[in-house]
């Protein structure tokens, strides 16, 4: 059997409104318990400039605690918030002209770099024969670039592959095999009033 990296790195706040005080009540053990061993597991917050985000700490505090606080909290750069990929006019869909409008050379080559890092240290096979599970506390727009580079799909298709506050999405990566998208922006773990924000206001499944 092939030894497997997986991880679900949707455990975000990225726009604020599903913080940890209120996420932590849904994280309850008999419905989320991992079946593997915790010393299996390792948590990885956003964070920029070297100091994680409090919201990103905070969940991976709360996430450790309910991992039996064995877990070990690695601080990752590579899943601060950032635009992985500035689409040229032509690739761009023109309901996203305005968002892209006065990014410069510089700050798209900045943003590409990140998420190239971010592929490298954690869009791999794990080395070993071990299997190892990594939780990545981040943002909408890294999955969206983790989520098309599982699909191997161009580099503009991480536009509209949009993720809720606290959503879960899980990815396996074997060697010698393509990823495994098992799960994404799964939110059935939340309470109803905490799904689907970050999104605009619509009829929801």
């Amino acid at each position: 059997m092939r030894p497997i990296r997986s991880w679900p790195p949707d455990i975000s706040t990225s726009h604020g409104t599903a913080t940890p005080t209120r996420l932590a009540p849904s994280l309850t053990p008999d419905a989320n318990r991992p079946a593997c061993s915790v010393s299996d597991w390792r948590i990885f917050p956003s964070t920029p400039c070297g100091t994680p985000l409090p919201r990103a700490a905070d969940s991976a505090q709360q996430l450790n605690i309910f991992l039996g606080g064995a877990a070990p909290v690695s601080e990752a750069p590579e899943l601060i918030d950032h635009v992985p990929y500035v689409p040229t006019p032509q690739e761009t869909p023109p309901s996203w002209v305005p968002f892209f409008d006065g990014y410069d050379a510089d700050e798209a080559e900045a943003g590409h770099k990140i998420a190239q890092s971010l592929i490298t240290r954690f869009a791999t096979p794990p080395e070993g024969d071990d299997d190892t599970h990594e939780v990545l506390i981040t943002h909408a727009y890294p999955i969206a670039w983790l989520i098309r580079h599982a699909l191997d799909a161009p580099a503009v298709r991480w536009l509209g592959l949009s993720s809720a506050n606290a959503a879960l999405t899980v990815i396996e990566n074997r060697p010698a095999l393509p990823p495994s998208i098992t799960m994404f922006n799964v939110m059935s773990h939340l309470r109803p009033n905490l799904r689907w924000t970050g999104f605009p206001k619509a009829p929801r499944p």
